[in-house]
């Protein structure tokens, strides 16, 4: 049995330049464990406060011209910005499938909540009329979107910022890699072979630099 090729990212940036410039559209902000630090409250704020002025901007013509109650207003505006960044959570779920199994649960995760969700506000149009129920679900919906696909927390206190950029260069490579096994059949077992690589180097890293879960983080401490 052959032993596994060593892991070195210098030398596959220098073999395959162009996949760095390749764009992963999530985990733009890796932070410490949460509750030791509110670095991530202010990217949170943001988003919720874009989510919230989307929201009302859809929600006030219907409101003039098909609703009376203000809270049906804001139900049906969240579901269609939910419907709206759905196949965006869809193809970012793409993205990270390929380039790191961990963010790819998380993506998969927030699709089922915001599934519920969706119910959840559907029901309340339909039947509860609550306006506590609309704001908490529009509040909701931009944690679980824009907060789940940005923002990447539970880094361990020794994390640097080198180690951020090398665990975003190995994702960008297992993402190209794998794009270019599809489009070049004559050299798709060389770019299999280092995707695989990196999915394994990217784990590895993870478990390093990170804590998986809330258990792990409190159990250190």
């Amino acid at each position: 049995m052959s032993a596994e090729p060593e892991f070195n990212l210098q030398q596959l940036q220098r073999q395959y330049p162009e996949a760095f410039f390749c764009r992963l559209g999530y985990s733009r902000y890796k932070l410490p464990v949460f509750y030791k630090s509110f670095a991530f409250i202010t990217p949170l704020i943001s988003f919720i406060l874009i989510t919230y002025l989307c929201s009302v901007l859809i929600a006030l013509p219907l409101h003039q011209f098909y609703f009376a109650s203000i809270s049906d207003a804001l139900d049906v505006s969240t579901i269609i910005l939910m419907g709206m960044g759905y196949p965006y959570l869809i193809y970012i779920h793409y993205q990270a499938k390929y380039s790191s199994y961990h963010f790819a649960q998380r993506i998969q995760h927030a699709l089922y909540a915001l599934t519920i969700l969706c119910l959840v506000l559907l029901i309340n149009f339909l039947f509860i009329h609550i306006e506590l129920i609309s704001l908490m679900g529009l509040i909701t919906f931009a944690s679980l979107s824009l907060g789940t696909v940005f923002i990447e927390v539970n880094f361990k206190p020794h994390c640097r910022a080198l180690d951020h950029i090398k665990l975003q260069k190995i994702r960008q490579l297992a993402y190209w890699t794998f794009r270019q096994s599809q489009r070049h059949k004559n050299r798709q077992q060389e770019y299999l072979d280092v995707h695989h690589l990196c999915l394994k180097q990217e784990h590895k890293l993870l478990l390093e630099i990170k804590y998986i879960n809330l258990k792990d983080s409190f159990a250190e401490h």
